[in-house]
């Protein structure tokens, strides 16, 4: 395994080569969560009937580069969850804080092959991974409190629960540039200033974030998609 893991980044880095060097930067972020466990409506499509799985969170990153090619990225996520499943007759709503090490990999290469200078100046693209510790606190209930379904007691735990465990964030980061006239951001305070598009998955290794044990899932995981500011310092 060791020696597959040395592969893959060895064959990242040969292709992700180009990019110039940052150095460190700050970053904000306000989006959406949604999670994927057992109670849930559908299987992956969030719902918004009733009770929505769709909601609110935020996060905030620091980070520097180590090289032309990789950076370290340290993290904060703080964000609502729910699921409702209306078969079971149950409810979540719970939250998480996170604290992440992220690896950060540029494709600047292939942004300066296929785009203009003038574009490739303001785009920048980052693929993330690494590994977290999740704390949550869930409050399981019934979707329908007069209603009665027959279940397994041993898989979820009603009320309050809460608990801690590691996940694995993927995360694809799009930094576009504010300022268009100077490519050179580190040069004044107003060009060092980056509109933040993200999109990633934040995998846990336990199977009650959602307070409901079940094989027909699996371990529980969520979502995270949000808009923000970045800002890097001067070299």
């Amino acid at each position: 395994m060791r020696y597959f893991i040395t592969f893959i980044f060895l064959c990242l880095t040969s292709l992700l080569q180009g990019q110039k060097y940052y150095g460190a930067f700050a970053e904000i972020d306000a989006g959406m969560s949604i999670t994927y466990g057992d109670v849930k409506r559908y299987d992956f499509a969030p719902s918004t009937m009733e009770y929505s799985e769709i909601q609110p969170g935020g996060q905030f990153k620091l980070g520097f580069f180590l090289n032309e090619v990789t950076g370290l990225q340290f993290g904060y996520n703080y964000s609502l969850l729910a699921g409702s499943h209306p078969e079971k007759n149950l409810r979540f709503l719970g939250n998480n804080s996170e604290v992440s090490a992220i690896i950060k990999l540029s494709f600047q290469r292939v942004i300066d092959d296929n785009l203009s200078e003038r574009l490739a100046n303001r785009l920048k693209v980052f693929f993330d991974f690494g590994y977290g510790r999740l704390y949550y606190t869930t409050d399981l209930k019934k979707f329908e409190e007069s209603r009665v379904v027959e279940l397994n007691p041993d898989n979820y735990e009603m009320g309050k629960s809460s608990g801690s465990v590691g996940t694995f964030p993927i995360e694809l980061t799009v930094m576009f540039k504010l300022n268009k006239k100077d490519p050179a951001f580190w040069q004044r305070a107003k060009d060092r200033y980056y509109l933040t598009l993200n999109g990633g998955v934040h995998f846990t290794g336990s199977d009650m974030v959602d307070s409901y044990r079940d094989r027909e899932f699996g371990n529980d995981f969520f979502g995270f998609y949000s808009l923000g500011v970045a800002y890097f310092f001067a070299r």
